[in-house]
Protein backbone atom coordinates (compact mmCIF):
# COMPACT_ATOMS: atom_id res chain seq x y z
CA UNK A 1 0.00 0.00 0.00
CA UNK A 2 0.72 3.64 -1.22
CA UNK A 3 1.72 6.10 1.75
CA UNK A 4 0.71 9.46 1.52
CA UNK A 5 3.30 12.89 2.91
CA UNK A 6 1.88 15.99 2.85
CA UNK A 7 5.09 18.75 2.11
CA UNK A 8 4.90 21.81 4.06
CA UNK A 9 4.24 23.64 0.58
CA UNK A 10 1.11 21.07 0.42
CA UNK A 11 -0.30 22.05 3.67
CA UNK A 12 -0.27 25.63 3.27
CA UNK A 13 -1.03 26.05 -0.08
CA UNK A 14 -4.14 24.23 0.49
CA UNK A 15 -5.06 25.55 3.72
CA UNK A 16 -4.66 29.17 1.66
CA UNK A 17 -6.99 28.25 -1.02
CA UNK A 18 -9.42 26.51 1.40
CA UNK A 19 -9.35 29.26 3.35
CA UNK A 20 -10.27 31.75 0.72
CA UNK A 21 -13.06 29.66 -0.51
CA UNK A 22 -14.64 29.38 2.91
CA UNK A 23 -14.20 33.57 3.34
CA UNK A 24 -15.53 34.03 -0.05
CA UNK A 25 -17.80 31.36 -0.51
CA UNK A 26 -20.50 29.45 0.65
CA UNK A 27 -19.32 26.49 3.37
CA UNK A 28 -20.77 23.97 1.22
CA UNK A 29 -18.59 25.16 -1.64
CA UNK A 30 -15.67 24.49 0.77
CA UNK A 31 -16.57 21.16 1.87
CA UNK A 32 -17.78 19.93 -1.45
CA UNK A 33 -14.20 21.08 -2.47
CA UNK A 34 -12.28 19.57 0.54
CA UNK A 35 -14.36 16.13 -0.11
CA UNK A 36 -13.59 16.10 -3.64
CA UNK A 37 -9.72 16.53 -2.60
CA UNK A 38 -9.77 13.57 0.27
CA UNK A 39 -11.75 11.28 -2.82
CA UNK A 40 -8.68 11.88 -5.04
CA UNK A 41 -5.85 11.80 -2.68
CA UNK A 42 -7.40 8.33 -1.74
CA UNK A 43 -7.28 7.16 -5.30
CA UNK A 44 -3.90 8.41 -5.47
CA UNK A 45 -3.20 6.41 -2.82
CA UNK A 46 -4.62 3.31 -4.30
CA UNK A 47 -3.16 3.97 -8.04
CA UNK A 48 0.38 6.14 -7.88
CA UNK A 49 0.28 6.63 -11.69
CA UNK A 50 -3.66 8.03 -11.63
CA UNK A 51 -2.53 11.51 -12.87
CA UNK A 52 -0.31 12.24 -16.09
CA UNK A 53 2.87 13.65 -15.79
CA UNK A 54 3.76 17.36 -16.05
CA UNK A 55 5.37 18.04 -19.76
CA UNK A 56 7.54 20.68 -17.75
CA UNK A 57 8.87 18.28 -14.92
CA UNK A 58 8.54 14.76 -16.26
CA UNK A 59 9.29 13.50 -12.03
CA UNK A 60 5.74 15.39 -10.81
CA UNK A 61 2.41 14.23 -11.63
CA UNK A 62 -0.71 16.80 -11.96
CA UNK A 63 -4.60 16.41 -11.25
CA UNK A 64 -7.04 18.49 -11.45
CA UNK A 65 -8.93 17.91 -8.55
CA UNK A 66 -11.86 20.49 -9.66
CA UNK A 67 -12.36 22.94 -12.04
CA UNK A 68 -9.90 25.41 -10.53
CA UNK A 69 -7.63 23.29 -8.11
CA UNK A 70 -4.78 21.14 -9.12
CA UNK A 71 -2.50 18.81 -7.36
CA UNK A 72 1.05 18.46 -7.91
CA UNK A 73 2.74 14.92 -6.58
CA UNK A 74 5.10 12.64 -6.59
CA UNK A 75 6.64 9.27 -6.09
CA UNK A 76 9.05 7.30 -4.73
CA UNK A 77 8.72 3.69 -4.14
CA UNK A 78 5.33 3.41 -2.03
CA UNK A 79 5.56 7.22 -0.96
CA UNK A 80 3.39 9.57 -2.34
CA UNK A 81 4.44 13.25 -1.54
CA UNK A 82 1.62 15.63 -2.61
CA UNK A 83 4.17 18.71 -3.68
CA UNK A 84 1.76 21.83 -3.75
CA UNK A 85 -2.13 22.89 -4.49
CA UNK A 86 -2.78 25.42 -7.31
CA UNK A 87 -5.35 27.53 -8.79
CA UNK A 88 -5.65 26.58 -12.46
CA UNK A 89 -5.76 29.97 -13.78
CA UNK A 90 -2.91 31.56 -12.42
CA UNK A 91 0.67 30.63 -13.42
CA UNK A 92 2.27 28.00 -12.02
CA UNK A 93 5.55 25.82 -12.54
CA UNK A 94 3.73 22.85 -13.44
Amino acid sequence: MNQIFWSQEAKDTYAAILNYIMDNSPIDTAIKMDNKVERLIKSIENNSQLCPQSIIIPSIRRCVATKNLSLAYRTEGNVIELIAFFDNRMQHPF
